[in-house]
């Protein structure tokens, strides 16, 4: 029996909060000879979960952090892009000096 971390299922955001959980089973079939064509098949066998609601406060500063993460992760995007583009052209404008001399 395997008990379950009360955070598992934080990262999918639902309005529910883990009390307690345990897992009686975990089986995994992994086709190894044909990996790239097979399915793997993971079977959760006597898995219980005791939930109840998470207070609309938590759910709201949940979602919030989420949100926060989001926009901090397609600012780091957009600088990546940003930054990018600028190398090439200078890489293009030493190359076009070297050419010209």
């Amino acid at each position: 029996n395997l008990e379950l971390r009360k955070d598992v299922f934080d990262k999918l955001h639902l309005p529910i909060v883990i009390k307690s959980g345990c897992l009686g089973k975990v089986r995994l079939q992994i086709p190894w000879k044909n990996i790239s064509s097979e399915p793997a098949i993971i079977v959760l066998d006597r898995l219980f979960i005791i939930a109840g609601p998470r207070l609309e406060s938590e759910y709201e500063q949940a979602a919030q952090n989420f949100h926060l993460q989001t926009k901090r992760q397609k600012l780091k995007l957009a600088e990546l892009f940003q930054q990018k583009p600028s190398n090439q052209n200078d890489e293009l404008e030493s190359n076009s000096n070297s050419d010209s001399k």
